[in-house]
């Protein structure tokens, strides 16, 4: 299993560093935010990116409140992979591949003081987000939502 994962890492890296410089979209950025799910009335509102998908969230995730941990915003430009630092104890590693039109190829990697929790591979569409069910954190469970900004 763990050698499957290094031979995907090293596929989604060869492939990045063919495919990026040359299909990189000047000026794009890609959002991203760590959200605890919970049904604790005390959770605030989700951010105002996500306003449209609350009802959805509730529906698949099987929680009423959200509350924000933290987010970020990179530009997708040329660099290979970028951290986001989602709080003061989570962050997030990401390798983005354009490609076809407004489309990528996503590897995603969540780490909790320094300890990687949660991975996942993903297409991602722009404007669309993809939401990564992390783990069960206190009374609630991990959200990542990340985006390409249309």
């Amino acid at each position: 299993m763990r050698a499957n994962r290094c031979i995907l890492a090293l596929f989604l890296l060869a492939t990045a560093i063919f495919l990026l410089p040359a299909s990189a979209k000047a000026g794009e950025k890609m959002w991203g935010a760590l959200l605890v799910a919970t049904n604790e009335e005390t959770a605030t509102r989700i951010p105002a990116r996500l306003d449209g998908f609350s009802k959805r969230l509730s529906s698949v995730f099987g929680y009423s409140h959200f509350r924000l941990i933290g987010e970020s915003t990179r530009e997708v430009g040329n660099d290979i992979e970028s951290w986001f630092i989602l709080g003061d104890d989570f962050q997030a590693r990401s390798l983005i591949v354009p490609q076809e039109k407004d489309a990528y190829q996503l590897g995603l990697e969540i780490y909790f003081h320094k300890k990687k929790i949660a991975e996942s591979v993903a297409k991602l569409g722009k404007g669309s987000p993809l939401f990564v069910r992390g783990p069960l954190y206190g009374r609630g469970q991990l959200i990542l939502v990340v985006m390409v900004l249309p």
